[in-house]
């Protein structure tokens, strides 16, 4: 009986691990660019001339918009993908079970995490003196976690959809 208790637990534990290491790694990274190393200044040494490039005749208000754009749809891509391997580890990484379906309790739980990343995330940039802490960035975060809560929720019923017609 001990022997297979042991067991049970060396698996949850693997579980555990296989599905919410993602979530750190992602977290570790978002951690690692709110520092001075991904500050608007240092990217822009790299995006400003890979808009340049393919857009030599661009003025400079040009430029500086489409540099703000990438860089807020990194922040929205960023949170996205934290949000995604969230719900994964929140939905794989507790049940056994290998049928998933759809719960709202579950979705906010992970929205939730993401949006309270991202908040913790500004904070963390105020403390780094080319950064500055956003309200209007955890907007845009909890929007990329918003919407890749909408695509993990529709892509199954696309399928399921598109099954029926065929």
């Amino acid at each position: 009986m001990m022997r297979e208790v042991n067991h049970l637990s060396y698996r949850s534990t693997l579980r555990l691990i296989r599905f919410w290491l993602p979530v750190v790694a992602i977290m570790a990274l978002i951690f690692i660019g709110s520092t001075d190393w991904l500050s608007g200044g240092n990217t822009g040494k790299i995006l400003i001339p890979i808009i340049r490039f393919f857009l030599p005749f661009a003025d400079e208000a040009t430029v500086q918009l489409l540099r703000f754009v990438i860089r807020k749809m990194a922040h929205l891509s960023e949170y996205a993908i934290l949000a995604a391997f969230i719900w994964r580890a929140l939905t794989y990484g507790t049940i056994q079970s290998q049928t998933i379906v759809w719960t709202g309790r579950r979705a906010v739980l992970t929205w939730v995490i993401a949006t309270a990343y991202a908040a913790s995330d500004e904070f963390h940039q105020s403390f780094h003196p080319s950064r500055v802490g956003s309200p209007v960035d955890v907007l845009i975060d909890s929007c990329g976690a918003a919407s890749a809560l909408i695509v993990i929720y529709l892509i199954p019923r696309c399928h399921i959809h598109r099954s029926r017609n065929l």
